[in-house]
């Protein structure tokens, strides 16, 4: 409802989450975190502030106030200090740190793991609940977007949600976007089904769905169609099952599989994109040995047309180690010495083709351009440590196989570890610590 502007949907929300943090905290816990990721429900333009910001304040203030067993300190100094260097290296730019704050805050979200600890601090959470209500809303979550793109076409389950092409306005409750039981399927971009990146882990390690239930999600992921994405929650899904089949007796089977869906989505035109995945691959194989640039920018649906420019200022200025800083697109006209005009987009009109180094759709070169190869390698470590920090809990496979899936979906500009969706991220974490050990005090000792 505040997805489509119905203004009464703000004291149904408040009410649905105040109902929950008294009832149940399990569903409240993700209820938050849908909220704080947006999840295409609504724009960040409905509230005036962001519930990223509240997560990463309230995980701070959270770390700062209790004091918890040595393995949650461990996290957290390590954080601190995760924190500590990216400032440092954000100093060396030259843009001001009030600029880049805006970016580099993102980078910072891991924080928040402290605030499902803080939830249960005077109750012993039901860490099955918890996971059970993660795998209820990734369901419906799918559902939405099945019945958003075959049924409704268009935007009103997931009204925020943006199609692929774009969409001539966005949907409000007497003004929606859809052209329901019609043949206009549109492609649905992924932010709704993030929740699946701890979704297809619990549900690999814990469940045996219906085959109604695999349809649903089936359905879901072709009314997304975004290939980065589901690779990163195929392979969560795959470490989560590793344990319980071996994955050896299916390489033969999923090859014929794969091949025959290759030449099935070829012959619908690659509705599906696995087609124009794959022949992507091959292109600019032939490209790279071809020597041609401007082939090898087509590839990854454009990415590398954003990128090899960026990433050939990036050795010009001599920035290769520590980035250009976190330089926010619609503020930082500041160091204007880094505007360019990139030859490699098709549309060469002024507004499109100049730009700075900013935005780049792949993740891990965006941090390179932001705090260079350095920064890539603290984020690396860092993340290497959390889980060295956990490895010896119960959960710490979910943990594991979350922090791969989302530098898998990174590929794609999607999560990553630099977004307000890297929360999940969070999460993932907090559900390790919190099924780790029995009672909560041997997570938290005192205030």
């Amino acid at each position: 409802m505040i997805g489509l502007h119905f203004l009464p949907g703000y004291p149904v929300a408040l009410f649905i989450l105040a109902d929950r943090f008294l009832r149940c905290r399990e569903e409240f816990t993700v209820q938050l975190f849908i909220l704080a990721t947006v999840s295409g429900m609504y724009t960040e333009a409905a509230f005036p502030f962001k519930w990223c910001d509240v997560m990463l304040l309230g995980g701070a203030v959270a770390a700062a106030l209790f004091r918890y067993s040595p393995n949650v300190k461990h996290l957290i100094t390590a954080t601190a200090l995760f924190i500590l260097a990216v400032m440092l290296i954000a100093t060396l730019s030259d843009e001001p740190m009030i600029v880049q704050i805006r970016l580099m805050r993102y980078y910072f979200l891991i924080i928040a793991f402290t605030i499902p600890l803080i939830l249960f601090l005077h109750r012993r959470p039901d860490v099955d609940l918890l996971m059970r209500y993660i795998l209820i809303y990734s369901l419906s979550m799918s559902a939405f977007y099945f019945i958003d793109g075959f049924i409704l076409c268009g935007d009103v389950l997931v009204p925020c949600t943006p199609t692929a092409g774009g969409t001539p306005h966005n949907s409000v409750w007497n003004d929606l976007f859809w052209a329901p039981l019609t043949t206009y399927f549109p492609r649905k971009w992924p932010a709704g089904l993030f929740i699946w990146v701890i979704g297809a882990w619990i549900v690999a390690a814990r469940y045996r769905l219906r085959p109604m239930l695999w349809i649903i999600i089936i359905a879901g992921a072709i009314a997304c169609r975004t290939m980065t994405f589901l690779a990163g929650v195929v392979a969560v899904y795959l470490i989560g099952i590793s344990p319980r089949v071996n994955l050896r007796r299916y390489i033969i089977p999923a090859a014929i599989g794969l091949f025959a869906l290759y030449h099935l989505d070829a012959s619908t035109g690659s509705f599906m994109r696995v087609a124009s995945t794959v022949d992507q691959f091959i292109e600019v194989k032939d490209a790279l040995e071809t020597d041609d640039i401007a082939a090898v920018a087509d590839f990854g649906s454009g990415r590398m047309a954003q990128a090899i420019p960026k990433l050939l200022l990036l050795v010009e200025q001599q920035c290769v180690f520590t980035g250009f800083g976190f330089i926010h697109p619609s503020e930082s006209a500041i160091n204007t010495g880094l505007l360019y005009k990139n030859d490699l987009y098709h549309d060469q009109s002024a507004d499109n083709s100049l730009e700075m180094p900013t935005v780049v759709e792949v993740t891990q070169l965006q941090t390179v351009l932001q705090i260079g190869v350095i920064g890539l390698l603290v984020q690396s470590v860092f993340f290497f440590l959390t889980w060295y920090f956990v490895r010896d809990y119960r959960l710490s496979g979910l943990y594991l196989a979350v922090i791969i899936g989302v530098s898998v979906t990174g590929l794609g500009g999607f999560i990553g570890f630099i977004f307000p969706a890297s929360l999940w991220v969070a999460l993932a974490l907090a559900i390790t610590l919190l099924g780790g050990k029995n009672t909560l005090t041997n997570l938290i000792t005192r205030s």
